[in-house]
């Protein structure tokens, strides 16, 4: 029902009769197609980072006696846990021009002057793969165990040697997940607010900013509606390509030589 509100309210003019100049306005508008191009690039540089990052983490947790990989598991979710708002506060106070890292970099002398870590989409990035890395490596992990470590052992008896075994047996099966990690990270960094809006300048304004300035200072519900159905449509086809590539039954299944 919420979709559907979501689509009706899009084509309604202020009397509620049906029109298509909210969409004309979209389509006329190059800044919002720039803003768009902006939020799928920070959502896939995000996706990207998170699976560079997390796949070591996953790897080393899927390795793990199960109870001993449970309580690394809480480590892990620590930071998922954690509200998004104090996350991204701690940033703020780590890479401000005044923060903890200028400070340390300045008092080694390796600075003349306060590096711009934030008000940038390096800021962005590094506090929305701090948030989503936990769902990188939870997606992740659990294709990782069910991967039969006794294939990379006979690959070895047939003479290969570790990288062999790593890059030819063990990464093409962990795949499935790793593409479903990617997944669920861009689908939810789409609409990332609180981040960009707090350590992103300008230039990197998000869908999900312009949404909230379209309804709580504009109050043009229609058009947040619009801006609202084209972010529906940029996850919807995103899942469409992972279909095509993998199958979405992958996203529940673990990883089958």
């Amino acid at each position: 029902m919420p979709v559907f509100r979501l689509l009706a309210l899009s084509v309604q003019d202020a009397d509620g009769s049906l029109t298509t100049l909210h969409y004309a306005k979209l389509v006329d508008r190059e800044v919002y197609w720039r803003i768009l191009s902006i939020t799928f690039r920070i959502a896939a540089l995000t996706a990207l980072f998170s699976l560079l990052l997390g796949y070591p983490l996953a790897y080393w947790l899927s390795g793990l006696k199960e109870s001993r990989r449970n309580q690394m598991l809480l480590l892990v979710l620590v930071p998922f846990w954690t509200s998004y708002l104090v996350k991204t506060f701690s940033w703020m106070l780590l890479l401000g021009n005044d923060g903890i890292l200028n400070r340390l970099l300045s008092g080694a002398g390796l600075i003349s002057g306060p590096l711009p870590l934030m008000y940038n989409e390096f800021g962005v990035i590094v506090g929305m793969v701090h948030a989503m890395m936990p769902l990188a490596v939870l997606t992740m992990m659990p294709v990782m165990a069910g991967i039969d470590r006794r294939l990379g052992q006979a690959a070895g008896t047939l003479g290969a040697g570790n990288s062999h075994r790593f890059w030819m047996v063990y990464f093409p099966l962990s795949i499935p997940g790793m593409a479903a990690g990617g997944l669920l990270t861009f689908i939810t960094s789409l609409g990332f607010f609180i981040v960009p809006a707090f350590l992103g300048g300008r230039q990197q304004t998000m869908l999900a900013q312009l949404i909230i300035v379209q309804v709580q200072e504009l109050v043009n519900w229609a058009f947040a509606g619009v801006l609202a159905t084209m972010l529906l449509v940029t996850a919807m086809l995103a899942c469409w390509i992972y279909n095509h590539l993998f199958g979405l039954s992958s996203l529940s299944s673990g990883a089958n030589p």
